[in-house]
């Protein structure tokens, strides 16, 4: 069985789009040219990180002692980005004149990066979503802030992602 995890953060309201953001898709010439009658203001690729690991797979001798490592990175890179690619229909029906969507975003804070699987915004709010693509039973412990995973009788323990999410949140507040 594939769980597939849709975790958004907080809503993050303001009175007005942040600073240098259009408020509305006819005040931007070059965002209007892009959107080609849709909401998506950054469209989702696939990941650079994918295209290489495809790349040295494609490259190594068939023996090489690193390929199931190798193949197992990108058999989780690809679990991910398919994921988040499934948000892309049910995105799809939303307003596009009430809604900007971008994928896949890399913001600055301070002296350093964070990444945003998806970012939503309205005149009102800003919706972070992180998206995860895991199978088997899934537990969030609030309690350890961990994620629980279950499969085939063994437990795997994972970051939690409603901790990753809300600091995505703060990093984008203090922008």
């Amino acid at each position: 069985m594939r769980t597939q995890i849709h975790l958004s953060a907080h809503k993050y309201f303001f009175s007005s789009f942040p600073k240098g953001f259009p408020d509305s898709i006819e005040e931007s010439t070059s965002i209007k040219q892009e959107w080609s009658e849709k909401m998506i203001l950054k469209k989702r690729k696939i990941p650079l990180l994918i295209c290489k690991t495809e790349a040295l797979l494609r490259r190594l001798p068939s023996h090489h002692q690193k390929i199931p490592l190798i193949n197992e990175d990108l058999n989780k890179r690809l679990a991910g980005y398919k994921g988040e690619a499934s948000l892309d229909f049910p995105l799809d029906f939303l307003d596009s004149k009430e809604y900007f969507i971008l994928h896949d975003l890399r913001l600055p804070d301070h002296d350093r990066f964070f990444q945003i699987d998806t970012l939503i915004l309205t005149k009102k709010f800003a919706l972070v979503l992180e998206v995860k693509n895991i199978t088997g039973l899934l537990h969030f412990d609030t309690v350890y802030n961990q994620l629980i995973r279950i499969k085939n009788g063994k437990e795997q323990v994972f970051p939690c992602p409603l901790l990753q999410v809300n600091r995505q949140a703060s990093q984008l507040r203090s922008g």
